[in-house]
């Protein structure tokens, strides 16, 4: 059997068929598709394939939601960070939430995961700015701050969140009543 991708032909017994998209390995990539395995692992082993497979983007706007509310209120989270924050919002569900009474899992993730934020963003807010604070202070005093350890990872998240909301809308058929002639 001929497997064709691109220019090339692979036979077969060729070994792996390369993708046509290189493979990216960036620590944001990596991060969102332990979480995806994660919650595909958790809540999605009772259903059939299809169902997660249609669910998937619904549950990617929820993992890169935070990175719009962290970047509305100015507040940078590094990638260990922001993992931590949205897996304890998972085991919560798993410990907590009734996931045998949802009907549909990315309502209830979403409803979650925001609830999480309105009760908790003040303490990662002051969290975050005490850290700011004590880097300016450094500065001030004529130190060098240590420069972050990681990238920030918000500006990846956040044209991923804007990519997932964009959804393509069907055009309206326009009606033309030029070819209907008046009842008067």
């Amino acid at each position: 059997m001929n497997l064709y991708h691109g220019a090339e032909r692979f036979q077969e017994g060729d070994g792996p068929v390369p993708s046509r998209l290189p493979e990216s390995t960036s620590p944001t990539t990596v991060m969102i598709e332990t979480l995806m395995r994660h919650v595909r692992a958790q809540f999605y082993t009772l259903y059939p394939e299809k169902r997660w497979l249609q669910e998937q983007r619904h549950i990617l706007m929820i993992l890169t939601w935070p990175a719009t509310w962290l970047n509305e209120r100015g507040i940078g989270l590094p990638l260990g960070r922001y993992e931590a924050v949205l897996r304890e919002i998972i085991v919560g569900i798993q410990r907590h939430g009734d996931t045998a009474t949802i009907k549909f899992f990315p309502a209830y993730f979403e409803r979650t995961v925001k609830a999480w934020f309105i009760h908790n963003g003040e303490e990662l807010y002051e969290e975050r700015k005490s850290l700011r604070s004590a880097l300016d202070l450094r500065f001030l005093k004529g130190l060098n701050p240590t420069p972050p350890k990681e990238p920030d990872p918000m500006e990846a998240l956040l044209a991923a969140h804007r990519v997932l909301a964009t959804t393509k809308r069907r055009a309206k058929v326009v009606k033309t009543d030029d070819l209907q002639e008046s009842l008067f």
